[in-house]
């Protein structure tokens, strides 16, 4: 019995050991915990004041941008009633500090301000509409502040959403753009007294220039001597030189005025670059090159794209490839690059085989008012602009220029432009011809009884008109002015009372323009083309001979090819 009793006695022992072990492993695993979430509580008090002092720094920020705000801040509840402003609403309504302004009516606080009853509804209405529209609101006013004084403000009415998404106020703000609205009309002021005054330069340095070259052209139609010959033709070549200079001025100052534009029309590629091979094959034959024109057969021929624009492109570089080759060839290379259903990219390339270009001086090739190489300026002559108006042009054609050159083996231009693609069947213009020497009979056999009228003021520009016209057969009658005009047109019992009208546009009484619009009051282009010829050559202009009723600008000094192949267009 009393073995029995020792054994129950240890196994009791034995038991109440392991229970006292458990006992210890889990209070040491309580303690654990306890450490963990004390921890984790001194942590979290730690966030919790982080976050308090990054909310009261981010409420004093917020409060110090609000409360020191430039602009005109004001807050609105849904009842369009004062909830927030800026100090900028006092400044620009005038009120003191101690009138209250929370939850004051909208109406109430802005009467303080003579804006007037009209504006106080269309405003209201604005504020309304915004709220439950949910979409912000921009527009440029006049707004007069409370010591009368009116600014220019830009305002901008925007809702205030919830993180549902619900409105629950609208703000406004206004922004003064006085200083900036006015800097930015000097600027237009300033651009348009400038383009203003090259416009009225270039009209005072082309009329002078139409009687040096229109009178020259007449002399050499003439017998007379081999020595007075080169002498006119000297005259004649430097008024070309320089007209060429003033265009490239006059050019260049509307690329810097933003004032250039691209105006496609639809045109015939091939017959575009026969005009242009014959533009240049007479001065290439006296000088002895070869002017060759290759165009990729696969190309369509239909395009649109502005063939003024164009036509300068080439004669730049053609022009310079002339100037700058003594021997050899000229070829100017058209290739397809890429084809999509509305148009079609095209790579050109003139390659000469002239004095080409030192390494030093390509960087410049581009740049305004440089050339290559100093010495070529005393040599050839220019203003160092034409490649930087071509470049602007193709560029805003769509495409990109570049120049391969070594000096003594010739110089190759490379340059692209995308242009519209037309269908087949659509018309296009024929190119205009560039009359030859043995046309001269048959256009004075086809003109031969046709009437013009002349409208010209300047007795020298009347002169040489005179005897453009009258050399092809033309029958000419003159108006000294647009009022004259008006009176013959009038005056003339048959229809059309002329066969075609040249008009100039600065004339003292009645300007060209007015003439135009009283002509076409009873007479219309179709039945009597009004063709501008005038000094004024700005793009403006040309769009202002449309809308009045011309039918087309030809440029003063007067290029006799292309008034007669303008007369050959109109009088067919």
């Amino acid at each position: 019995m009393a073995d029995e009793r020792d054994q129950n006695a240890e196994a009791t022992i034995k038991s109440l050991r392991k229970e006292v072990g458990f006992l210890k492993r889990s209070l040491k695993a309580l303690q654990v915990d306890c450490d963990y979430l004390r921890i984790s509580y001194a942590h979290a008090e730690q966030m919790r004041a982080k976050n308090a002092r990054e909310k009261e720094l981010q409420e004093t920020y917020n409060s110090f941008f609000l409360n020191n705000h430039p602009q005109f801040v004001a807050i609105f509840n849904t009842e369009l009633r004062f909830v927030f402003g800026s100090p900028a609403v006092r400044k620009f309504l005038g009120l003191p500090r101690d009138v209250p302004l929370t939850l004051e009516p909208f109406r109430s606080i802005f009467l303080y301000a003579p804006q007037g009853e009209t504006w106080l509804d269309d405003m209201e209405g604005i504020l309304r509409g915004v709220m439950v529209s949910g979409e912000p609101l921009r527009r440029q006013e006049v707004f007069r502040k409370a010591d009368g004084e009116e600014v220019i403000v830009q305002t901008l009415v925007m809702p205030i959403m919830n993180r549902a998404d619900a409105c629950i106020g609208v703000s406004l703000i206004q922004n003064d753009i006085t200083e900036i609205t006015r800097a930015k009309e000097s600027a237009e002021e300033a651009s348009r007294v400038k383009a203003e005054f090259l416009a009225n330069m270039s009209h005072e340095i082309r009329t002078p220039l139409n009687a040096i070259i229109g009178i020259a052209h007449i002399a050499l139609n003439d017998d007379m001597p081999v020595k007075t010959r080169e002498q006119i033709t000297k005259i004649s070549n430097a008024g070309q030189s320089l007209l060429g200079i003033v265009n490239d001025i006059l050019d260049f100052s509307k690329i810097e005025a933003g004032k250039f534009t691209i105006t496609p029309t639809p045109f015939g590629l091939r017959g575009f670059l026969d005009s242009i091979h014959a533009l240049f094959e007479h001065k290439s034959r006296e000088k002895g090159l070869n002017l060759i024109v290759d165009v990729d057969a696969g190309i369509p021929d239909k395009l649109l794209g502005d063939t003024l624009r164009l036509t300068q492109i080439c004669n730049n570089i053609i022009g310079n490839a002339l100037k700058f080759t003594e021997r050899g060839a000229i070829t100017v290379t058209c290739r397809l690059r890429e084809k999509t259903d509305d148009d079609v990219m095209l790579d050109f390339s003139i390659k000469d085989t002239g004095i080409g270009i030192k390494n030093e001086y390509k960087k410049y090739l581009f740049q305004p008012f440089t050339q290559a190489d100093a010495s070529h300026t005393r040599k050839y002559g220019g203003t160092g602009l034409g490649l930087t108006i071509t470049r602007r042009l193709v560029e805003m054609m769509g495409g990109e220029i570049s120049a391969e050159s070594e000096s003594g083996k010739g110089t190759t231009i490379r340059f692209s432009c995308r242009l519209g693609l037309l269908d087949d069947k659509a018309a296009v213009p024929a190119a205009p011809e560039c009359p030859m020497a043995d046309r001269a009979a048959t256009r004075r056999a086809h003109l031969e009884g046709k009437r013009v009228l002349l409208v010209e003021d300047n007795s020298i520009n009347q002169e040489i008109a005179l005897t453009l016209l009258e050399d092809v057969g033309l029958g000419v009658t003159v108006a000294n002015n647009g009022e004259e005009a008006v009176r013959l047109v009038a005056e003339q019992a048959v229809s059309p009372p002329f066969d075609l009208v040249l008009m100039d546009l600065q004339m003292p009484v009645m300007d060209g323009f007015e003439a135009t619009r009283h002509i076409r009051e009873t007479v219309s282009p179709e039945t009597m083309p009004i063709i501008a010829m005038t000094a004024h050559v700005l793009g403006e202009e040309r769009s202002r001979c449309i809308e009045v009723g011309m039918v087309d600008h030809i440029a003063k000094p007067i290029d006799v090819d292309r008034l007669y192949a303008a007369i050959d267009r109109y009088l067919p």
